[in-house]
C-alpha cells in the first residue's frame, strides 16, 4: 500500500508529553468532539480493542492517539488513565456521533463520559426525522459535500494478512500420531484495524472527528433558528 501522507491539521501522538499537552488543550476549552476506533463495534465483546482516538476542540485541529502503536510505550489502560479527567469532567462539553458507543467504550474500561452536549446522529433525527440518513458518511456528502473515506479502504486488501503459526496433531507413514506446526494466513473477513498501519487508521479516525465537529456546528446553528425551537 502507498504511504499515505497525513492532511496538516491532523496530527499522530507519539510519545507520552504529547499526550499530556494534548489532555491540558482538553481542559482549556469548554467542549470537544473526539471518536473511537476499535476491533469490535460489540462493546461487550471481550474481543474488544481500542485500535486509537480522536480529538478536537474545533474542526481545524485533530489529534490521533493511536493504542496500537509500540513506540509509545504504554500500555491501554496507561493511555485511558492519561486522557481520563476531561473525559469524566462534568464542565467540557462531549460532542461526537453516536456517542452511546463512545460511552460504552468508555465504561468498559471504567471511566465514564459525563456531559454529552451534541449527538450528531440524535440531531440529525430530531431535525430531519426520517427523511434521510442518520450514518456518518451520508451526513457528511449531504450537509458539507464532502465525501468520506470508506471503512473497507482502511481495512484494505492490499494489507497482507498476519501469518499465525498453529499446532495440528498428524500421522506420519507407520500411522503414529505427532505434533506439528502449520502456518495459517488470517482471512480477510478477520482483518480489523488493529491490522492497518497508523497512519492509515489516524487519517481515517482524525477525518470522522474533523466532519462530526463541522456537522455538529451545523445542527447548532439549525437548532438556534426560530423554526426549530421544537425540534
Amino acid at each position: 500500500m502507498t504511504k499515505m501522507t497525513m492532511k496538516k491539521n491532523y496530527q499522530i501522538l507519539r510519545n507520552k508529553k504529547e499526550i499530556e499537552d494534548l489532555v491540558s488543550l482538553l481542559y482549556r476549552h469548554d467542549k470537544f468532539c473526539h471518536d473511537f476506533e476499535t476491533t469490535t463495534l460489540e462493546t461487550h465483546s471481550g474481543s474488544l480493542k481500542i485500535v486509537g482516538c480522536g480529538f478536537s476542540v474545533n474542526p481545524n485541529k485533530v489529534y490521533y492517539i493511536p493504542f496500537n502503536y509500540p513506540e509509545l510505550g504504554l500500555t491501554e489502560q496507561e493511555i485511558i488513565d492519561l486522557i481520563r479527567g476531561p473525559i469524566e469532567d462534568e464542565n467540557i462539553k462531549k460532542i461526537g456521533q453516536n456517542l452511546k458507543y463512545e460511552y460504552r467504550v468508555w465504561n468498559k474500561f471504567g471511566v465514564n463520559l459525563r456531559n454529552i452536549y451534541i449527538d450528531t446522529m440524535i440531531a440529525s433525527y430530531c431535525l430531519f426525522c426520517d427523511k434521510f440518513s442518520h450514518a456518518l458518511d451520508e451526513m457528511t456528502l449531504r450537509l458539507l459535500g464532502h465525501i468520506k473515506i470508506r471503512t473497507d479502504h482502511v481495512i484494505a486488501a492490499e494489507i497482507e494478512p498476519p501469518i499465525t503459526v498453529e499446532e495440528v496433531i498428524v500421522e506420519d507413514a507407520k500411522g503414529k500420531k505427532k505434533k506439528a506446526k502449520k502456518k495459517k494466513k488470517v482471512k480477510k473477513s478477520d482483518k480489523t484495524m488493529m491490522d492497518s498501519p497508523v497512519e492509515v487508521v489516524a487519517e481515517y479516525c482524525c477525518e470522522d472527528v474533523e466532519y462530526t465537529f463541522k456537522l455538529a456546528n451545523y445542527y447548532e446553528y439549525l437548532f438556534s433558528l426560530p423554526e426549530n425551537e421544537n425540534a
